[in-house]
């Protein structure tokens, strides 16, 4: 055992501990995604919903995932969308429905994005391991807690 051996073994459990803080980054932005997808789908739902109905028609609204306000609508053609940035503009629901597809199509690439990223970090810790089990094993005589010879 010499101190190059524990510099080493330290510097590769950091480097594990970054790779491991960036996975769960990654996993956490998947979550945020995954949620934003499932919103625009409900409001995909609900515009959809809206063919149909007549002007002055009283509906149930989703605010949000539990609750129903009962509302009149006024033009069930068009709807207000946000655009980013606080930035809102009306459009007809078909074209709404369309932009809202093509943003889920976006946010599904993001998340394929973001697995492959996943995918590659796992091989750098996984290509990290061996080395680490071998210095850690060298130094202590037997393998890391949870880890096989």
């Amino acid at each position: 055992m010499s101190q190059d051996d524990i510099n080493t073994l330290n510097q590769i459990a950091m480097q594990i501990q970054f790779y491991e803080g960036q996975l769960q980054n990654l996993q956490s932005q998947l979550q945020l995604l995954q949620s934003t997808i499932l919103s625009l789908e409900n409001v995909s739902f609900t515009i959809e919903n809206l063919d149909g109905v007549e002007p002055g028609q009283e509906v149930l609204l989703p605010i949000g995932k539990i609750a129903r306000i009962r509302a009149k609508v006024l033009d069930p053609k068009h709807v207000i969308l946000n655009v980013g940035a606080s930035v809102f503009i009306e459009q007809g629901s078909k074209e709404a429905s369309e932009n809202i597809s093509v943003k889920i199509e976006e946010i599904k690439k993001a998340q394929t994005t973001i697995q492959q990223n996943m995918e590659q970090i796992f091989k750098q810790i996984e290509q990290l391991r061996p080395r680490f089990n071998e210095l850690y094993q060298k130094i202590q005589g037997s393998p890391p807690p949870g880890m096989s010879q």
